[in-house]
């Protein structure tokens, strides 16, 4: 999970009181959040495929139905699986100015026959990182097919990070380390799957690298 910037004007089809969950409010949402699920960093092929999901559940805050800031890209699994009972503490926005980065610990371990990401509060007091890192880690590493499909994907995006980590630590030729530097740029970037995790694991990888996030 990552910070973004929410856009401050609501799309008109909210103003209607129909749907939450129209073209306009999609689109503005997969601009807004990069592409991504904002729970996993999963990346929507398109605007069209992104679920959208209340923050606060519909049946206990009725009047933030059609609240433009109460309003999520998730992706159907991620949606579906997501507790959808407020916890007592609350939980945290990433389209505020919460600071989810600063206050989440988000990494992931590799072994060989699988992945484990890990999510934990910064501080121990801090109730809405607690209840948000326990919500990351039942959708992570839930024993469930969807949880193992999501951590397998994780994977296969690190082995072609890390191979592209190697290709430029070995690279002798100025033009092509020039462009593997910006491969790997764009994928460590906020746009691509898994930030954050895929951050905290090349900075272990090579510290110097994180020249490259953005």
């Amino acid at each position: 999970m990552m910070d973004i910037n929410r856009s401050d004007a609501a799309p008109e089809s909210l103003a209607e009181g129909h749907s939450w969950s129209g073209d306009d409010v999609k689109q503005q949402l997969f601009e807004d959040f990069s592409g991504k699920c904002y729970l996993t960093e999963t990346v929507f092929p398109s605007p069209a495929s992104i679920e959208v999901d209340h923050f606060q559940p519909r049946n206990q805050f009725h009047e933030k139905k059609y609240d433009w800031s109460n309003l999520f890209p998730a992706t159907h699994d991620a949606n579906s699986r997501r507790p959808k009972k407020w916890p007592d503490g609350g939980l945290l926005d990433p389209s505020t100015n919460e600071t989810v980065e600063d206050r989440l610990q988000q990494w992931v371990v590799l072994d060989a026959a699988d992945c484990k990401p890990y999510f934990t509060a910064s501080a121990a007091d801090d109730i809405a990182a607690v209840n948000t890192a326990k919500q990351l880690d039942h959708l992570h590493n839930h024993k469930n097919l969807k949880a193992k499909d999501l951590r397998d994907s994780i994977v296969r995006y690190l082995a072609s990070v890390l191979t592209k980590c190697v290709e430029l630590n070995a690279c002798g030729n100025h033009g092509e380390c020039a462009r593997l530097e910006t491969e790997l740029r764009q994928m460590l970037s906020r746009n691509a799957p898994y930030t954050m995790l895929v951050r905290s694991f090349v900075s272990k990888i090579d510290n110097e690298l994180t020249a490259l996030f953005d």
